[in-house]
């Protein structure tokens, strides 16, 4: 066996063990930076061995894996960390494929971005026996010494057998040898013994898929023929599309007369009849999500499905079309902010409407986007919105948006005395400077800051350490 083979075996093992150890047996805080170092030293060093140049430069995405690998360090939000963990997945799998260049498609093309469903979903999959292969194949134990190895499993399993039935029988009869047995097993700590066959069955299911998932990117092989990426997608006939899009933009601009009021009202700040300030920006949120689906479907089926494009009259009809849309969807996204922006002046800040917010943001640069792209070509679209995702989510977790909606509502409760208390039950640790000041106006705080304690001591394994816990902690401390 080469020693190549051994080698991935041994580093199979040590990423099992850290996965099995660093987070199910662990936590997920500064575990996470620690094992992502451990992954790079194996992927470096095996690179290395491949005599594959790693160029920093030409890969970026080191970047945002390792900025999401220190907000597990440094904040404590569970929905941020439960998200953390696929964005950081999803990166470190299409960055380890472009390091061994198993991504052979145009950077940050679609197929690019569908490579992460073969290296991410089928690697750990399609390899897994042949690290059975590998193990039968160590020179280093002989038949000889393997088959002594098997006999002596096999009698140790028939007479662990035999004591199980001989023991009770044996028990039944006489009571001094009752009372050794007994007095032996009140002696064993059995908790020992399920801890460590826990975590044995752990890292067994662990072992074989991390073994294929190696196997699979070291001992990729380029295909010499690429499919070619070039089809020809315009079946739609030119008239039947712009007749049918005709028809619903002038739904649409009717929509708009029709709500012009409901619409201008969020933009100024004013709630309509009938309204609360919840269903106002819940009824914004769920209008503007489906058609905005809708709509970018529209715009896409236009752009490459509709045949006749080279035409510039046709070209300019079909990019007025999709700018309509676009804008028109861009609007229903601005003014579902809007009412969002106006619940949060009135009833403050939550997780929910952080989010909301977020990604309410997110989807009108999207937009903005796909408007450039209508009019330039050489826009790489995929390239840009992938970018401004992963800064936009970087920033959403560097923002420590806990401690911000925790200043924003113990502000709005000390000064407008609007009732926000509740809302820190589902804020992490980062928040507990904020409540200790909202505690000097209002008791009610104290329990709040009783049950961040308890979160603070059933939550002490040294792999779930981060920075907001221990700020936290002495903040408490202090108090």
């Amino acid at each position: 066996m080469e020693y190549n083979e051994k080698t991935i075996l041994f580093w199979t093992l040590i990423l099992a063990v850290s996965i099995n150890e660093l987070f199910l047996f662990g936590g997920f805080g500064i575990a996470v930076p620690l094992y992502i170092v451990i992954y790079y030293v194996f992927i470096f060093l095996q690179a290395k061995r491949k005599n594959i140049k790693i160029d920093i430069k030409e890969n970026m995405l080191f970047l945002p894996i390792i900025m999401a690998g220190f907000c597990f360090l440094l904040f404590d939000n569970l929905v941020l960390k439960i998200l953390n963990i696929l964005f950081l997945w999803i990166l470190i799998i299409l960055n380890t494929a472009d390091i061994y260049s198993i991504n052979s498609c145009e950077k940050y093309s679609l197929k690019w971005f569908i490579n992460i469903y073969e290296v991410g979903m089928l690697y750990p999959f399609v390899n897994i026996f042949k690290c059975m292969n590998v193990i039968k194949d160590f020179k280093s134990i002989s038949k000889e010494k393997a088959n002594r190895i098997f006999k002596v499993s096999l009698g140790l399993f028939i007479g662990l057998f035999m004591t199980i039935i001989i023991v009770p029988l044996l028990m039944r009869s006489d009571a001094a040898f009752t009372g050794i047995i007994e007095n032996i097993f009140m002696n064993i700590n059995f908790k020992i013994f399920t801890k460590i066959l826990r975590r044995l069955i752990t890292l067994f299911m662990i072992f074989f898929p991390m073994y294929s998932f190696i196997y699979g990117i070291i001992h990729y092989e380029k295909e010499k023929i690429l499919k070619s990426d070039n089809y020809n997608l315009e079946i739609l006939d030119f008239t039947i599309a712009i007749t049918v899009i005709s028809i619903i933009c002038a739904i649409y601009i009717l929509f708009c007369f029709s709500q012009l009021t409901y619409f201008i009202s969020a933009f100024q700040g004013i709630l309509p009849k009938d309204y609360t300030f919840s269903e106002y920006a819940r009824r914004g949120f769920f209008e503007c999500i489906p058609l905005t689906m809708i709509n970018v479907a529209f715009v896409v089926l236009l752009d490459l499905f509709v045949k006749d494009k080279k035409s510039i009259k046709k070209k300019k009809v079909l990019n007025i079309y999709m700018t309509f849309i676009t804008i028109f969807t861009l609007f229903l996204v601005i003014s579902a902010l809007s009412k969002m922006i106006l619940y949060i002046s009135a009833y403050g800040l939550t997780i929910l409407r952080i989010y909301t917010a977020w990604f309410l943001i997110l989807l009108s640069v999207i937009l903005v986007c796909i408007c450039i792209k209508i009019y330039s070509k050489k826009f790489n679209l995929l390239k840009n919105v992938f970018i401004i995702f992963v800064a936009m989510f970087i920033g959403l977790n560097y923002c420590n948006i806990d401690y911000v909606i925790g200043r924003y509502n113990a502000n709005l409760y000390i000064e407008k005395n609007v009732d926000t208390i509740s809302s820190f039950d589902s804020l992490s640790v980062s928040a507990v400077k904020p409540l200790l000041e909202m505690g000097k106006y209002d008791s009610d705080a104290d329990y709040m800051l009783y049950k961040y304690e308890k979160r603070l001591e059933n939550n002490n394994k040294w792999q779930s350490f981060n920075i907001a816990k221990y700020n936290a902690y002495k903040s408490i401390e202090k108090n």
